[in-house]
């Protein structure tokens, strides 16, 4: 992912869901999983697009609730709820090694 000041970075996150309803588990979704995954990649490379590399070390926890919202938001036929965790665990500088 590339901030808004063109520092590339990788993130690694966790996300802790309960399905709530099975049957919109499985049949609202064709993929539960792959739509979470897809949900979480966009809104993070969304938001982390729209804010410096010293922003997203310090604003963490900002990120985070938009990630919930933005699921939140996307869920809602899909029968899950997601837990009060957090998101993104660690991010790193991804140096370039060409000189």
């Amino acid at each position: 992912m590339i901030t808004k000041d063109n520092v590339t970075i990788a993130i690694t996150t966790s996300i802790f869901f309960r399905i709530q309803d099975a049957a919109k588990a499985t049949y609202k979704i064709e993929n539960l999983e792959m739509a979470i995954n897809t949900t979480v990649t966009g809104t993070i490379r969304a938001h982390i697009g729209t804010i410096e590399f010293d922003e997203v070390q310090s604003h963490r926890e900002n990120i985070n609730l938009k990630i919930k919202k933005s699921l939140t938001e996307a869920s809602q036929d899909w029968g899950v709820v997601f837990q009060n965790t957090y998101f993104i665990r660690n991010i790193i500088e991804k140096r370039n090694n060409n000189t």
